[in-house]
């Protein structure tokens, strides 16, 4: 044993008067419990591994399992696809009546989202010219900076509406562009004081909308949105025409690959590998 450990009663000399000193215990005692620690803190650490490697052999079996259960399920229903005719067809049709409701469903959201973007105004000052703070000039919309979004400049305006059925709903419009990505022809490449200083050489400079680009942009999302809905209309008065000609056509198919591919034996399988992978591919 290291004698500068020894306890104090086989070392003690009594020291000088008004000279403090470490009882050479101290020493011991902190050796001994400092080594106690490392050991169990090395045992702790192997027994937490082993337990991490159970664990990790239990999931292991149970994704094992999960896919065995997985390919037998999926045997299961390849084999009533092959035996029951008419399964496949079930899976595929809706009634014409729930795909028009679906269509007049966005009809209803987007028309909102339409009306919403027109009651949009752009308040100015007595003397008609537009205040210093942006988002001043904007009423029934807010203008703002997204989280995602990283750079000074970065705006959005938004709109927040109640669609009946649907719940409350947001649309927004870019108020910024990246200055790289305008082209010499654009307008808005000559508005230099719109530009925002770069934050880092190797970030986008950002080109951040003025009044006038905003007023351009919420018209051209009023545009785009009017031609979303003419066309949602023309949908709904040709979905059950078309609808009802396509199932007649389909069916006409299916009995004709039918003929072509089920033989003496009555199995389906060719049958339904050529429609799965027609439906695949097209």
């Amino acid at each position: 044993m290291d004698k500068s450990y020894i306890p104090l009663r086989y070392s003690w000399r009594q020291p000088p008067a008004g000279v403090r000193v470490l009882d050479p215990r101290m020493n011991y005692f902190l050796l001994i419990y400092k080594r106690r620690v490392q050991k169990l803190s090395s045992c702790c650490t192997s027994q937490v591994i082993n337990k991490n490697i159970e664990k990790l052999s239990i999931n292991l079996l149970t994704i094992n399992k999960t896919i065995d259960m997985i390919q037998a399920i999926n045997k299961t229903i390849d084999k009533r696809l092959t035996e029951t005719e008419g399964s496949k067809m079930a899976t595929i049709y809706y009634s014409v009546e729930e795909l028009v409701k679906g269509i007049e469903k966005e009809l209803t959201k987007n028309t909102a989202i339409l009306n919403a973007w027109k009651t949009v105004t752009y308040p100015t000052k007595k003397d008609g010219t537009p205040f210093n703070t942006l988002s001043k000039n904007i009423a029934g919309a807010r203008l703002y900076r997204p989280g995602h979004c990283l750079l000074s400049g970065q705006n959005v305006v938004e709109v927040c509406l109640n669609v009946p059925g649907q719940g409350w709903i947001t649309d927004d419009v870019y108020a910024y562009a990246m200055v790289e990505d305008l082209k010499d022809t654009d307008p808005r490449k000559a508005k230099t004081q719109n530009y925002m200083a770069k934050e880092s050489t190797w970030l986008k400079q950002v080109y951040q909308y003025d009044i006038d680009d905003i007023k351009q942009a919420i018209q051209a999302k009023i545009n785009y949105i009017e031609n979303t809905i003419a066309d949602k209309k023309k949908q709904v008065k040709a979905a059950k025409k078309a609808f009802e000609t396509f199932k007649k056509d389909y069916e006409t198919i299916r009995a004709r690959l039918e003929k072509n591919t089920v033989f003496e034996n009555g199995n389906k399988t060719l049958f339904y590998m050529i429609l799965q992978s027609v439906q695949k591919d097209y």
